[in-house]
């Protein structure tokens, strides 16, 4: 399997305007769904409906949003063979400008049926940064076991506009023919050494039992 590059996007600089936006896939999806949360102090456990995933979400994500796309099954085909895509997002204490989310590609596979591999995750994090406006200022390889032959590889990405304050954190990470993107941002800063956001992106666990 091809490996993740140790240097992203060496030559790409973007120059699209500071601003938090929904990625495209969220865009296109059905109406929102808000989430039942506890009060916004506390940080919330989530564990997406059919256990594809859990993750903590920091205090003040009191409501989440949640999206996913409604897949058309053609005549004999089973929905294990559908690409599924879900979206989890919190705009944190309900305030445009900071807040976190998790975007997961499920069941990925070409039309050979060949699962996806490390540029898909590459691509999808070079969607996020595009959204964002923003370049890479610092990438680091994740490789995590979780036991039971589930590894899950992938890149950690910190990202700024430069003569800006905010501040974009994404991780794509890839595991059989699924892709997980964890986002997190804050257009004043701070995000990178905040231990809410870094609890966020060390609890997410795929498959739960």
């Amino acid at each position: 399997m091809t490996s993740f590059p140790r240097e992203l996007i060496a030559a790409v600089v973007l120059v699209l305007a500071v601003g938090v936006a929904l990625p495209p896939a969220a865009q296109e999806a059905p109406p929102a769904r808000p989430e039942e949360a506890p009060p916004s102090t506390n940080p919330f456990a989530y564990t997406s409906p059919d256990e594809e995933f859990t993750v903590v979400f920091p205090s003040g994500c009191s409501k989440l949003v949640s999206r996913a796309n409604e897949p058309d099954l053609y005549e004999g085909q089973r929905l294990d063979e559908t690409i599924l895509v879900q979206f989890v997002t919190c705009d944190r204490y309900e305030e445009k400008g900071e807040g976190c989310s998790v975007r997961a590609t499920l069941n990925w596979h070409d039309r050979q049926g060949n699962p996806g591999d490390p540029s898909l995750v590459i691509k999808q994090v070079e969607e996020t940064l595009e959204t964002f406006g923003v370049q890479v200022v610092n990438q680091n390889p994740v490789r995590k076991d979780f036991g039971k032959n589930r590894v899950i590889e992938g890149v950690d990405v910190q990202a700024a506009n430069p003569g800006h304050e905010g501040e974009v954190w994404i991780r794509g990470l890839l595991i059989g023919g699924d892709v997980f993107i964890l986002t997190a941002w804050n257009l004043q800063g701070g995000l990178w050494n905040n231990p809410e956001y870094q609890a966020f992106f060390d609890s997410f666990q795929p498959f739960v039992e």
